[in-house]
């Protein structure tokens, strides 16, 4: 999957997108939306689209799009849970998958099948090229976080509301371990073998990836939101405010620090709404907190730089050099060494009658030039 591993690093090794040059091309296919209230107003970015598709109402949740091979994934909570599948050269959806009921959380994609989880405790894998369920796994511990799974080495790991650690065969569904916890469960990461989970009991675990033996567990204060590894090291941050990083084989401390940056919620809904995931780049922390992108460096805890945007922005990720943030009608670009604003992408062209601008809602997934991003106007946008 372009732009996700299982450090979950957020880094997209393509080519990114320094300047907005102009039209690629835009679908024809249009889907209306339903609307629950007449405030909402609808705009589109102008000369700067690739192609939009499918309206989605705008009080619901939806996901950071995911890029597998030519085909782009997003979730959306519309009354139920949905995956869709796009074309990312036309914009054509292909296929829609309806849960029963509940939300879904972020989706995972390895091989020919797309994973999800459910907030009714369903656990789907779902073919790939097709959108048909290929197999389901229902547990008893109540719903799966808003966290996408992980996928490695033919098991899928995820985690559930109420503290229980999920491996399972991605073939066929069979749970291969399972790990208890007393608290709701982050993503997961994972490197050299091992997984990395934060509860919100107040512990950072981490677990043998083959046979869920535990490892070490490191215990701090407040809830954890989604860790990240690389250089040796497990970062995350807390509901509290404080960055961590730790020794990945031994579970010890190399240092925190206050970012002055809280959190409110839920840690295991690391939607594209609260902007909770952080990158990992070239030694450099990158995460979002209010309206501001952070930069902190990833071996001594110092802050390196912070840029200013104009409302709450959500989780970055970073390509060629340049971090990319959404936030209110914005995509902004940023210089990944300097903080710098390399360009971004403004919502101009009113589509309906109404007055309120529109929100980009996810992070944005690039390949080869181009960005996609989901925004709450209902679409999903192909800028270059």
């Amino acid at each position: 999957m372009a732009g996700v591993n299982p450090q979950r690093t957020g880094v997209y090794q393509t080519r990114g997108l320094s300047r907005v040059t102009g039209l690629a091309w835009k679908s024809d296919r249009i889907f209306a939306a339903q609307y629950m209230s007449k405030q909402t107003s609808y705009y589109r970015t102008e000369t700067m689209v690739g192609w939009t598709d499918y309206y989605m109402p705008t009080f619901f949740d939806f996901s950071d799009p995911l890029l597998a091979g030519s085909t782009l994934y997003f979730q959306a909570f519309l009354g139920h849970g949905y995956l869709f599948a796009v074309d990312v050269n036309t914009g054509r959806m292909l296929w829609d998958f309806k849960a029963e009921k509940d939300w879904l959380s972020l989706p995972a994609v390895a091989g020919d099948t797309a994973f999800v989880g459910a907030g009714t405790g369903v656990f789907y894998a779902i073919d790939a090229g097709t959108g048909k369920e290929k197999w389901r796994f229902k547990g008893n511990d109540g719903g799966y976080s808003g966290s996408a799974p992980l996928v490695s080495g033919g098991l899928v790991y995820f985690g559930s509301m109420k503290g229980q650690f999920h491996a399972l065969e991605a073939a066929t569904g069979k749970e291969s371990w399972g790990f208890k916890t007393k608290g709701a469960l982050t993503q997961a990461a994972m490197s050299d073998g091992s997984v990395f989970v934060g509860s919100d009991e107040g512990y950072l675990y981490a677990l043998d990836g083959k046979t869920g033996a535990q490892q070490w567990s490191f215990k701090f204060g407040g809830d954890p939101l989604p860790p990240v590894c690389g250089e040796g090291a497990v970062y995350f941050r807390t509901t509290k405010g404080d960055l961590y990083a730790v020794d990945a084989k031994t579970g010890q401390k190399l240092w925190s620090s206050p970012v002055g940056v809280k959190a409110s919620g839920l840690p295991v809904f690391s939607l594209l709404r609260s902007g909770r995931r952080s990158a990992l780049y070239d030694g450099t922390i990158y995460f979002c907190g209010g309206s501001k992108l952070h930069a902190w460096d990833a071996r001594t805890g110092q802050s390196k730089w912070e840029f200013a945007t104009e409302a709450p922005c959500h989780s970055p990720v970073v390509a060629d050099g340049i971090v990319y943030v959404g936030s209110l009608g914005k995509l902004y670009a940023v210089d990944a060494r300097t903080g710098q604003q390399r360009t971004f992408l403004e919502g101009k062209e009113q589509v309906t009658d109404k007055k309120t601008i529109s929100y980009v809602v996810s992070s944005p997934a690039v390949s080869n030039g181009l960005l996609y991003v989901v925004s709450d106007d209902g679409h999903v946008y192909a800028v270059k």
